[in-house]
């Protein structure tokens, strides 16, 4: 079976920041999106799934980004899985304009099963791309700065409109939340972001931010609960 998909995407000029650059969380929805769409294709997308009581749950989303995606109305994406490590799925996206590849991402998963919240490893994974992808290595797992460095920032709703299917805050909207926080004049060079736990409707989190030389971190707490956290580089000017 054919693992790697393609398709064309048409940006709008609700997906551009102030600069006419594509938020980076455009870049997530996009490879969310042909992520679900190839899924299906493969198999187990999301009702195959829900039939078996399970859903997947984002761990990590990590996001290289090579040329400032400016004015960049069309562009080309190519997303494939990679073959499962214990419990977590792994996927690779990479984005191109005029064939030029300027961002790629990989997002990693785990599957839960919704009648007892257990993380499971379910078997029709197995035959899946193979190999390290495109970044050729593990994504590890940011390390946890301590909450006492922290800067408070502001407080965050979750409102209905930034839920998913799943009735979770979508893993997209964090960016958005970045962007709200630090107000960026350079684009990410490299992000990466850590989702410890769910958030619903209605959760008040506050967000609390720490800047380290090129590097800006922004974390989320519900109460003294830590529900993600990011880190990100920026590009030079």
């Amino acid at each position: 079976m054919e693992t790697r998909f393609k398709k064309s995407y048409q940006i709008t000029t609700n997906m551009f920041d102030k600069n006419d650059i594509i938020k980076v969380s455009t870049l997530l929805d996009i490879a969310q999106e042909i992520a679900g769409q190839h899924a299906e294709i493969l198999g187990c997308g999301f009702k195959a799934m829900i039939e078996k009581n399970l859903i997947r749950v984002i761990v990590r989303n990590y996001i290289e980004i090579y040329k400032t995606p400016k004015n960049f109305f069309d562009i080309d994406v190519v997303t494939y899985p990679l073959k499962p490590r214990f419990v977590e799925f792994n996927r690779d996206t990479e984005f191109y304009h005029d064939g030029e590849l300027f961002a790629a991402c990989r997002s990693t998963w785990m599957v839960i099963n919704i009648k007892d919240y257990k993380v499971e490893a379910p078997d029709f994974f197995k035959d899946l791309t193979d190999g390290d992808g495109f970044f050729k290595r593990r994504i590890k797992k940011l390390l946890l700065i301590d909450k006492s460095l922290l800067k408070e920032a502001r407080d965050q709703e979750v409102l209905f409109s930034m839920l998913d299917h799943n009735g979770h805050l979508n893993n997209t909207r964090y960016l958005d939340f970045y962007l709200d926080v630090f107000k960026p004049e350079n684009n990410p060079k490299i992000l990466q972001i850590e989702y410890t736990k769910q958030s619903f409707l209605g959760d008040k989190l506050k967000l609390f931010e720490y800047e380290n030389e090129d590097k800006k971190y922004l974390y989320g707490y519900k109460d003294d609960e830590l529900r993600f956290y990011l880190e990100c580089t920026e590009q030079g000017e």
